[in-house]
């Protein structure tokens, strides 16, 4: 391996379980209609339906949403539809859990074609598809409820882990210890605040692996906005992995004067969602060399799959993090 070469990692996906941010979607969207009295101490079913079989997690992260608050505002836009509330309503009252959240995926994707064509330009936020403003009051109030699920302030009944691996703790330490024996320095890049991604750190005791100045946040992208007056660099924008790779001011220099963001060897980006992807195709149109590894979550179609299978950028596609070392064996010089 060179010396100083990078493994960026995105969280939520990767080694985080991204179930629980979902399940908070899913009572956002749920307690904001009116109907979390009809779910009856049915949350895990309903969840598990919805974020298996169904997949509504795919409503926005096939559209290159990389932010659980998006699903939760998509959701919640498509339950003020009162014909859509109602059926939903009905599908719980009769027991019919399934049902329920495979009308709320349906009213979801409606959301996005009533949308039309309205951002889809590469620069553009991709809530934008959904016609939902980030910036705006709705989206503002809809973050409020989210994190209210999320630290158990709610009324919303239901009981569940806030912070879990994606594998049990023994294998995601062994994929990280492997890593750092291949030489290779971890980061973590990640649309979350910075509260939000290192409480679980430390909870989950990965603070040896991963110290705050390893980490590339939400916080981050928000300053890089501030300074350079530009709207949405998170991804899938190439400036946080970017920041990740070489570091916040050359980032931000790159930004602002427009220059190649310059090269980074043997620096490897592990992601499960399109705009991961998406991200790390944007660095290397900007001249940073970054290879991609994809995880499947089941937050990808099959074709988007076979895309990124096809890409120059990308080392492979893996189910675990076990594979990720193996993929990585030989492959950085």
């Amino acid at each position: 391996m060179t010396d100083g070469a990078l493994l960026i990692l995105d969280a939520d996906g990767v080694f985080m379980s991204e179930r629980p941010y979902w399940n908070a979607a899913l009572a956002t969207a749920l307690e904001s209609a009116g109907l979390a009295p009809l779910a009856r101490g049915r949350w895990d079913a309903l969840a598990d339906y919805a974020f298996g079989p169904l997949g509504v997690q795919r409503v926005t992260k096939a559209h290159g949403c990389n932010s659980n608050w998006d699903l939760a505002a998509v959701l919640v836009r498509a339950l003020e539809d009162a014909a859509w509330r109602e059926v939903v309503g009905e599908m719980l009252e009769a027991d019919r859990e399934y049902d329920a959240m495979k009308i709320l995926g349906h009213a979801g994707d409606r959301v996005r074609r009533q949308a039309g064509e309205s951002g889809n330009g590469a620069d553009v936020d991709p809530l934008e598809r959904f016609g939902i403003d980030r910036g705006g009051e709705f989206f503002g109030k809809v973050v409020e409820s989210f994190q209210r699920v999320m630290l158990s302030e709610s009324a919303i009944d239901w009981e569940f882990e806030r912070w879990q691996l994606k594998e049990p703790s023994e294998l995601v330490l062994r994929g990280f210890d492997a890593f750092t024996s291949l030489g290779l320095s971890l980061r973590i890049c990640t649309g979350r605040d910075r509260a939000e991604i290192e409480e679980p750190v430390r909870r989950l005791g990965l603070e040896a692996y991963f110290p705050p100045e390893s980490i590339v946040s939400g916080d981050e992208v928000v300053r890089a906005e501030r300074e350079s007056g530009l709207p949405h660099l998170g991804k899938p924008h190439w400036f946080a992995p970017a920041c990740a790779a070489v570091g916040f001011e050359a980032a931000a220099g790159a930004l602002s004067n427009g220059r190649p963001i310059g090269r980074s060897e043997g620096a490897v980006y592990v992601g499960d969602a399109w705009a991961d992807y998406a991200a790390v195709e944007a660095c290397r149109e900007r001249g940073l060399g970054l290879g991609y590894i994809h995880m499947r979550s089941g937050v990808t179609t099959r074709e988007q799959e076979r895309t990124i299978a096809r890409s120059f950028a990308t080392l492979g596609v893996v189910d675990r993090l076990g594979e990720v070392v193996a993929v990585l064996r030989g492959r950085i010089p």
